[in-house]
């Protein structure tokens, strides 16, 4: 047995493993994003961001036409935003008020299109950061840029069981680079 030359090749396969990780990590960082995304309101693990974004401007509309009914011109009861405020339960406008508010149509056009810019905010904001020291360690961090991020029920937790699934996914796949890097190397790996 030649100690000197396993040593050599030890390190040459873990200086290939140290690359791999890096590499293995940054290519990581858009599907954890993509992936954190889709778990997080409007979307859910059924529902894709895409899919819960339009599925939120379709409520805003619903729950607008729930209350108001366009009107010309005149007076009204009131600014669509006390209305929506005043009937909302929970989030949501319940049922169809009989009879609904008369709202001037552009205040309706403006109120929709601001509620609607709003529907996705949270799950647009959040970011991820992947760091490689020089001994191989990789550290991924992801974090929500919206103050409001933790007062949202549940999703810590979502975010977490979703990190713990991507983390035993890359173990894998750094358990198999460890292998190739190992047979390349010249070491017997099993």
């Amino acid at each position: 047995m030649n100690v000197s030359k396993d040593v050599a090749a030890i390190r040459k396969m873990a200086a290939e493993l140290r690359r791999e990780a890096g590499t293995l990590a940054q290519r990581e960082a858009p599907r954890i994003l993509k992936a954190v995304q889709d778990v997080t309101p409007p979307a859910n693990g059924s529902v894709k961001l895409s899919a819960g974004i339009a599925r939120g401007r379709a409520r805003v509309r619903s729950d607008v036409y729930r209350v108001a009914v366009p009107r010309a011109n005149g007076e009204q009861a009131g600014s669509l935003e006390s209305l929506m405020r005043e009937h909302r339960v929970k989030g949501r406008v319940p049922a169809r008020l009989n009879p609904r508010h008369e709202v001037p149509w552009p205040e309706i056009q403006q109120y929709i299109s601001t509620r609607e810019a709003r529907v996705g905010a949270l799950a647009r904001a959040w970011e991820v950061e992947v760091a490689v020291d020089g001994r191989g360690t990789v550290t991924i961090r992801v974090w929500n840029t919206t103050p409001y991020a933790t007062a949202v029920e549940g999703l810590e937790v979502r975010v977490d069981k979703l990190m713990e699934k991507r983390l035993r996914r890359m173990e894998r796949a750094l358990m198999g680079i460890m292998l190739r890097a190992g047979k390349a190397a010249g070491l017997k790996v099993s």
